[in-house]
């Protein structure tokens, strides 16, 4: 009979707990919609047509610098990639079927002397 009652306050501690989660989380979402309802309001208040051009505008305008993949392509440049053993594999692969190592590695976003490496077996070890 003690273990049961045990078992039940453990139970009931559990559902406060729980309950209390619950709260948390449906307060949090209250709040993220909100946000939402925030920018949607000052997005249809700016005048401009989308988000896109809103943003770009305000990226200009403070001079934030972008970052990243995208940074990467609108200047032209091939965006970083960890070597991997699926790439060299496929590497490999189009090595074997006698394709330009230029084109090799504009598929597999590497630069030229990757392909060289692979091919003389650099990244035997991944």
């Amino acid at each position: 009979m003690n273990e049961i009652n045990k078992q039940l306050k453990d139970l009931e501690n559990q559902l406060s707990k729980l309950e209390e989660r619950r709260q948390k989380l449906i307060l949090a979402q209250q709040e993220a919609e909100e946000r939402r309802a925030k920018l949607d309001d000052l997005i249809k208040n700016s005048g401009y047509p989308d988000a896109k051009s809103l943003v770009e505008d305000l990226i200009n305008k403070f001079g934030i610098r972008v970052s990243g993949g995208e940074a990467a392509e609108k200047s032209g440049r091939k965006p970083r990639i960890e070597m991997s053993a699926q790439i060299r594999d496929a590497i490999r692969v189009d090595l074997a079927a006698n394709m330009k190592k230029s084109k090799i590695a504009k598929k597999h976003f590497v630069s030229y002397a990757v392909v060289t490496k692979v091919e003389k077996g650099a990244y035997n070890h991944l």
